[in-house]
């Protein structure tokens, strides 16, 4: 939460207008259930991520079931954070990927996050299931804050691929309507 402001503040340069955008926000995309005790909305979105990987990477997903990995090892800053998390310094050129995602976020909402992860994640994946067991820690620890997205070019060619990565509101809906069911019928708490 604290660095959705930070970057807000960065951005906008008005305590009073980052407050008040960042209320704003947390409003209109339903993002409180993110920062309760509980995090019911991280772990929906978790989920979400989860299924979503096991649809269209199942390579990556079976790798990630062998290893003993869930998306939720390293999405969370994603979702916690609105990919926030990848600046290093306040450097124009690490702002470019960030304002693209945000953008994407405040029209797609919640989809926009999950096309940003794909897209992180088929980048990494070729690397990831090349690395050895001993090394795949510290992948996944870079995926958490993917630094390397702040290159220029990686940041084109987000912004020419992200309507291209298949995820619909339609399959968001049927994911929530999943998630639901197994909490409610079957105790999920975690994916």
């Amino acid at each position: 939460m604290s660095i959705i402001a930070e970057y807000l503040f960065i951005l906008l340069r008005d305590e009073s207008l980052t407050f008040s955008f960042f209320k704003a926000m947390v409003n209109k995309y339903e993002m409180a259930q993110l920062f309760t005790n509980d995090l019911p909305l991280l772990k929906e979105l978790c989920y979400q991520l989860d299924r979503l990987l096991h649809i269209q990477r199942p390579d990556l997903m079976a790798y990630f079931r062998n290893e003993g990995i869930s998306a939720s090892f390293f999405s969370s800053a994603w979702f916690m954070t609105l990919f926030a998390n990848i600046l290093k310094d306040n450097d124009e050129s690490e702002k470019s990927i960030v304002l693209e995602v945000w953008d994407a976020f405040l029209l797609y909402r919640w989809k926009a996050i999950f096309k940003a992860g794909i897209f992180t994640l088929e980048i990494i994946g070729k690397r990831l299931v090349e690395v050895k067991l001993d090394q795949t820690m510290l992948v996944i620890k870079e995926l958490s804050k993917p630094f390397f997205l702040n290159q220029p070019e990686i940041a084109l060619e987000f912004r020419s691929r992200f309507k291209k990565i298949p995820v619909t509101n339609e399959k968001l809906r049927l994911l929530d309507k999943e998630y639901r069911y197994l909490t409610e019928n079957y105790c999920l708490v975690q994916p």
